[in-house]
């Protein structure tokens, strides 16, 4: 009988394929990455509260949210990711998963929230059609759409590079944790957990500044 499957390694495959995604120039590796994220980060079977049970860790999620009246200051998605050294509107916080996920990140129409873009996102590219996103006029469903054909430079691509950048930095003291091997063993045939690429955050190199490239 096989090993059940190591949520703490599924985890960690997850966060580094998000990491990869947003290494990526194509326009498809940053429509992906929110199916991801939603695994990661989304309701009561997230990957992230899986595997923090308790919670054992808090995490803190750093960001530069726009207010609500901002809207004609608003440029672009640029700075949400607070870590970056980009000037934008907004107010700079850090806080829990719940109230990340509720913020605003994007100007379509209306404000839309990091939950609302990552579902409507999902719903739309990801295959996951009956996500419908609570909250979205047909007008933002249109505006969506018409950023989306923008490519890797329009304000959805940018939502979602600058959302996961914010999300990956504050799962980082899950990353670090011992895996609790007693509990959840790991697949005696799974492979190793190493990056795509040199410098991922979740295989022992927290060198995030590369996500802002």
């Amino acid at each position: 009988m096989s090993a059940p499957i190591d949520l703490r390694w599924l985890f960690t495959k997850t966060c580094q394929d998000v990491v990869k995604k947003s290494s990526s120039p194509d326009l498809y590796d940053k429509l992906r990455m929110a199916g991801l994220l939603r695994q990661l980060l989304v309701g009561p079977r997230a990957l992230a509260r899986l595997v923090n049970r308790g919670p054992d860790h808090a995490l803190e999620f750093w960001y530069r949210e726009p207010d609500e009246a901002d809207r004609e200051r608003w440029e672009s998605p640029y700075g949400f990711d607070a870590s970056r050294r980009q000037l934008a509107v907004g107010t700079v916080r850090r806080t829990d998963l719940d109230t990340f996920l509720a913020a605003r990140v994007i100007w379509l129409e209306q404000w839309l929230s990091v939950d609302q873009l990552l579902a409507l996102t999902a719903h739309a590219y990801g295959g996951q059609y009956e996500v419908v996103p609570d909250g979205v006029s047909k007008e933002a469903f249109v505006a969506f759409e018409a950023s989306v054909q923008h490519g890797a430079a329009g304000f959805v691509s940018i939502a979602l590079q600058e959302a996961g950048g914010v999300a990956l930095r504050g799962l980082i003291p899950l990353a670090e944790a011992r895996p609790d091997r007693a509990e959840s063993p790991r697949p005696s045939a799974a492979p190793p957990a190493t990056a795509g690429a040199a410098g991922c955050p979740f295989s022992g190199a927290l060198d995030l500044d590369r996500l802002g490239d």
